[in-house]
């Protein structure tokens, strides 16, 4: 139950310094090196934590933290509030309703969904993320945040992932001004 309990502290500490080298962990859980890496990786192999993209040697929070999230979301008062006008909203439009939270200024985390009857439709599963910049969703969260938020946000670098995504940091301070408008 110690390398469980150890897993954990160290599954925490990647999320509130993330990313965060082994040398970083190393010192701040006073572990060997090869201890603190061999739980990474095996956190790693598991989804828990992956590797950043820009920085490899840096880890960060993995997306089955993300799925398991919502499922805890689930028992919440947002959840309980939120469902009823989903379903009048899916009912009024036919459309499948996604109710989607922030993930900090990481991305934007789906944890609830009610379908409409179409046979094609827009489908994202629990637990799907998305950038905060390259969604309807995340860019109405963005809009709304302090400018300095923002502007750390816009700092992490701006990835496009379609033409309508703002990759640039004036595009995307453009369209929050049109949002907020």
């Amino acid at each position: 139950m110690k390398s469980v309990t150890r897993s954990l502290r160290i599954l925490e500490a990647v999320a509130q310094h993330q990313p965060v080298t082994v040398g970083e962990l190393t010192k701040l859980f006073g572990l060997p090196k090869s201890t603190v890496q061999r739980t990474l990786v095996t956190l790693n192999e598991a989804g828990w934590l992956r590797a950043n993209r820009k920085d490899t040697t840096r880890w960060e929070i993995g997306a089955r933290v993300l799925a398991v999230r919502p499922a805890a979301l689930q028992g919440s008062s947002l959840f309980a509030a939120a469902r009823e006008p989903m379903i009048r909203l899916r009912d009024a439009v036919n459309e499948t309703i996604h109710l989607s939270v922030p993930d900090a200024l990481q991305c934007m985390v789906v944890v609830d969904r009610v379908d409409c009857d179409h046979a094609v439709r827009t489908f994202h599963t629990i637990g799907d993320t998305s950038p905060l910049h390259a969604t309807a969703t995340g860019r109405a969260i963005l809009a709304h945040l302090p400018r300095a938020d923002v502007e750390e946000f816009i700092g992490h670098g701006l990835e496009s992932y379609s033409e309508s995504t703002p990759a640039e940091p004036d595009l995307l301070r453009a369209e929050l001004e049109r949002v907020r408008a």
